[in-house]
């Protein structure tokens, strides 16, 4: 598969924001029994901010059948998350996008394995705990990712989907701003092409939150 790296961005957060303009208005005002009241928190309705990462992979797909197949490696990215929150009760849920861009790159006996951006589209609930929020996320991960071999003349790329899980906890910081702490594993494979297998990410955002 050819590496598209700004078509699929694209249709990745295409897929967030068709959700978000329908799903969430329509969760938004379901006015039956029980009732969704204001947060705690304050900070229902639309979010976004930048994101930092640190990220370890491990491979055993590169993506030739001759040479080395197990590749591990790390690497940072930097990028940007926006989402929708609505509260219900003394809790919350969340469909959020984010995109990062940077370099993760691992090697082994001439065989190199790099992941040059990484993208989700999730969901994440949890309690509101008078302003502390730990919650728990899920949802579509997507990657482009490329290798070489010192065995072949040329090298190979594939835009990889999978999945997404992970945890965190979010804390106000200032009015309409909040900062988060989370962790996710991600699971990019391929049937032909490189594939990454097991993805961890540590991952810090600041939030502004634009109330409508």
């Amino acid at each position: 598969m050819a590496f598209r790296p700004l078509q699929d961005i694209c249709a990745c957060l295409g897929m967030a924001a068709f959700a978000l303009t329908t799903c969430v208005p329509a969760l938004a005002g379901n006015h039956g029994s029980p009732q969704i009241r204001p947060s705690i928190y304050d900070n229902a309705g639309p979010y976004a901010g930048p994101l930092f990462s640190l990220n370890k992979f491990s491979t055993e797909h590169s993506g030739y059948s001759v040479g080395p197949t197990d590749v591990d490696g790390d690497g940072k990215l930097v990028g940007a998350v926006f989402g929708y929150k609505f509260p219900y009760r003394r809790a919350y849920l969340a469909l959020e996008a984010d995109v990062a861009f940077g370099k993760i790159e691992g090697s082994n006996t001439g065989t190199s394995v790099r992941s040059d951006f990484v993208s989700t589209v999730r969901l994440r609930a949890g309690p509101d705990l008078d302003g502390l929020i730990p919650y728990a996320t899920a949802g579509l991960a997507i990657a482009g990712i490329n290798s070489h071999s010192n065995l072949f003349l040329h090298g190979r790329t594939s835009t990889v989907f999978g999945f997404a899980i992970g945890a965190g906890v979010e804390k106000p910081l200032w009015r309409a701003v909040s900062g988060r702490l989370e962790y996710l594993y991600m699971h990019l494979p391929s049937s032909s092409g490189p594939a990454i297998d097991d993805l961890h990410v540590l991952r810090a955002s600041l939030l502004f939150h634009l109330r409508p």
